[in-house]
């Protein structure tokens, strides 16, 4: 089965709290949601990202104030602090499958593909710039169970996107689509 998500990230100049390691996005799939029969797949329909605040950017040393042009958090006027060029999100839930008993998790094929409004493979692209486009990695993360009962059990799977800021050339929205396809095997 195939299916896409709409996804939406955004990049900001200012304000936010650092957290350590990938962030990730609200689950994009209700608890309950849960399909019936062996090989149905659940998709998630919408899917948007926490924002990217300069305190991330900087890893919590500084934060640029677009509006005055100031720089806080150096020690130093000299102090050149790196900046991350690229930010991971984790999208826990984008799909569940239920299996027949028996079934093994591992046993199904699950393959992630990144389109920029435009079309535009691998990148999203900015909403009030569409020739500015953001790369995007999308790797799947490990199936895991989530529900079993007699009929068998369901298996939720999602992915880890690393946002290549490196290519972007504006603050503001991003927007695209994660088409997701599901096969067991």
């Amino acid at each position: 089965m195939r299916a896409p998500a709409a996804l939406l990230v955004s990049l900001l100049w200012a304000g936010g709290a650092l957290a350590g390691g990938p962030r990730s996005a609200a689950r994009t799939l209700e608890p309950g949601d849960l399909p019936t029969r062996p090989g149905e797949v659940r998709m998630a329909a919408h899917l948007t990202l926490d924002a990217i605040s300069a305190a991330e950017l900087t890893q919590g040393r500084g934060t640029a104030l677009p509006e005055t042009g100031v720089w806080r958090g150096s020690a130093s006027a000299f102090d050149l602090s790196p900046i991350l060029l690229r930010v991971t999100r984790l999208a826990p839930s984008l799909w569940r499958m239920r299996l027949a008993d028996g079934s093994y998790p591992g046993a199904i094929d699950v393959r992630y593909e990144v389109f920029g409004a435009d079309g535009s493979p691998g990148q999203l692209t900015h909403v009030e710039h569409p020739e500015d486009g953001l790369g995007v990695i999308i790797e799947p993360t490990q199936p895991e169970v989530v529900y079993s009962d007699d009929q068998g059990m369901v298996v939720e799977g999602g992915a880890a996107l690393q946002l290549l800021l490196e290519e972007a050339r504006h603050a503001g929205t991003y927007t695209g689509t994660v088409v997701v396809t599901v096969n067991n095997l």
